[in-house]
């Protein structure tokens, strides 16, 4: 009876133990399938944190790549209308440097046709005057006119082409005898020496170079060569 009190004690015993194993493995096996049940339930957290992260992050890139698109769009507009302002600004440049050019070649044109006029006016004075003049010699060769002799005595000063400049030069000599009023002609490498020579003793002789001219043909040459010379 002892012994059997002792088996069924054991096996008491035994079966206490393997019920209490069997608990601690059931809490054990509640316990590690909490911890997993938190420990995905916090991964599930985690994942849905970085999703909504990344979600906002890709909405602040869109929104941030729309206002760069704006922003160029604003800058593309800006860089038109300067563009547009630089073109209407070089188109009345171009306008206004054309119509000044016109402006200007319409004044050219009035001086010019002016300028021809006065010419043509000059010209129609000039053949006038050389008409009255050729008249006047007619004239003057219809009257013969005696020109006194050079005394011998008196020789004509002669002149160095190279002691005078271009144009027109008057000069008055005094020597003891005589007066010599002097007018030296120097025009493209010519060079006319009109003298008119007043001698004490009353006479005058007029020259031309070496030749001896009349009073008119001298006081006529000098006047149109300084006539020329303005």
């Amino acid at each position: 009876m002892e012994a059997e009190a002792k088996r069924k004690e054991k096996q008491k015993q035994e079966a206490e133990l393997s019920a209490n194993l069997a608990a601690k493995e059931r809490q054990k096996a509640i316990a590690d399938s909490t911890q997993k049940a938190r420990l995905k339930n916090q991964q599930d957290s985690i994942a849905r944190i970085i999703e909504n992260d990344l979600k906002k992050s890709k909405e602040v890139d869109e929104n941030r790549k729309r206002e760069l698109i704006k922003d160029k769009h604003r800058q593309d507009s800006l860089l038109l209308a300067e563009t547009s302002l630089k073109q209407k600004a070089e188109d009345d440049r171009l306008q206004k440097s054309a119509y000044e050019k016109l402006r200007l070649d319409s004044i050219a044109n009035v001086q010019r046709l002016q300028k021809e006029k006065a010419e043509q006016e000059r010209q129609s004075r000039a053949l006038a005057e050389i008409e009255a003049k050729k008249r006047m010699l007619a004239k003057a060769n219809k009257v013969e006119e005696k020109v006194a002799p050079l005394p011998k005595t008196a020789p004509i000063p002669k002149i160095r082409d190279s002691d005078y400049r271009e144009g027109v030069t008057d000069e008055t000599i005094n020597e003891s005898n005589r007066i010599i009023y002097r007018t030296v002609v120097k025009k493209e490498g010519s060079t006319f020496n009109y003298q008119k020579i007043v001698y004490g003793w009353g006479g005058i002789f007029y020259f031309k170079n070496e030749n001896s001219i009349t009073e008119i043909s001298f006081e006529q040459d000098i006047k149109n060569a300084k006539r020329e010379e303005k």
